[in-house]
């Protein structure tokens, strides 16, 4: 009877689980990064004067959303990455009291590939902006919480800021 070295059938082996794990691999190691990405290409700001009495001061966030893959063996489905956002925290500076805090946003989806998305945030009411007057700067972050349609995160941080108008 002739045995076969014992190093040959643990390479053996290794071998068979190496690539029995590379057949798992796509499935088994799914990416938790989406595919979308939010591209900001424009930020105005309106209702910044005291004289109009019946506007809030608004920021519209004009968007797109891109693949972060290019790839067009396997393109992203612009379906199953479509971003939704949840939520859309504020943080002012210097801190306002009244106007600090956390809000939800529109649950719209926004699909993979579309362009001039627009999100309308309102950052001051009216009243704040007649109490704190012309002269008066409005700085802030926003952080947009959201997430594909697979589940995976996908957020839109960005700096705000304007000033209060006569």
């Amino acid at each position: 009877m002739k045995r076969v070295p014992r190093p040959l059938i643990l390479a053996a082996l290794t071998a068979a689980l190496i690539l029995h794990g590379a057949s798992c691999n796509r499935v088994g190691n799914s990416n938790q990064a989406s595919d979308a990405i939010i591209a900001i290409t424009l930020i105005t700001y309106d209702g910044q004067s005291v004289a109009a009495t019946t506007k809030d001061v608004t920021a519209s966030i004009q968007f797109d959303v891109v693949a972060r893959n290019n790839s067009t063996v396997f393109p992203g489905d612009p379906h199953l990455n479509a971003v939704s956002f949840k939520t859309v925290t504020l943080i002012y500076d210097p801190p306002f009291t009244a106007l600090s805090g956390t809000g939800p946003s529109s649950n719209v989806s926004f699909p993979l590939g579309s362009t001039n998305n627009k999100i309308i945030l309102t950052i001051m009411s009216e009243p704040a902006k007649v109490a704190a007057g012309a002269g008066a700067g409005v700085t802030l972050f926003a952080h947009f919480d959201g997430e594909d349609l697979l589940g995976r995160p996908v957020d839109l941080d960005t700096a705000l800021g304007t000033s209060i108008t006569p």
